[in-house]
């Protein structure tokens, strides 16, 4: 098999939170995520970890709740820099955020991302409940 065609597809990016419940609330309701499932994975020396799946349009997160964080500063949750999600209608998608206050947008103003390969994007950063960086990606007709 040739290696190019090992991988196929991404099945899901997680997201460490700092409460399960919090964050499936802010997804659902907020982002507009379906919920999947939620399960504990427990370690053997007794932490479990509170894990929770969210789905939308193919694109599924899962939710972690670290096994023995207390108090977790939120840009300590998470060490990836962000991950990206496309909208259909950027502007309206901010201007629904703009009035949710679990989320904090991090410009007022739609970034143009000229030349993306293929693609000319507009892009808005956000911040999710935990401080989780997400950015709002709306492909432009050339």
């Amino acid at each position: 098999m040739a290696r190019e065609k090992e991988f196929y597809g991404l099945h899901h990016l997680s997201v460490n939170v700092a409460d399960r419940e919090e964050a499936i609330e802010f997804y659902t309701e907020a982002l507009g995520f379906k919920l999947e499932f939620r399960f504990d994975y427990a370690y053997p020396d007794g932490g479990v970890d509170k894990n929770s799946f969210v789905s939308q349009n193919g694109v599924m997160l899962e939710l972690i709740e670290l096994a023995g964080v207390d108090n977790p500063k939120p840009a300590a949750l998470n060490t990836n820099n962000h991950f990206a999600l496309y909208v259909k209608d950027i502007e309206a998608v901010k201007a629904r955020l703009t009035e949710e206050p679990r989320c904090t947008l991090e410009s007022d103003q739609v970034a143009i991302i000229e030349d993306f390969g293929a693609e000319r994007l507009k892009s808005l950063m956000v911040r999710g409940l935990n401080g989780e960086r997400i950015e709002l990606l709306e492909v432009e007709d050339l």
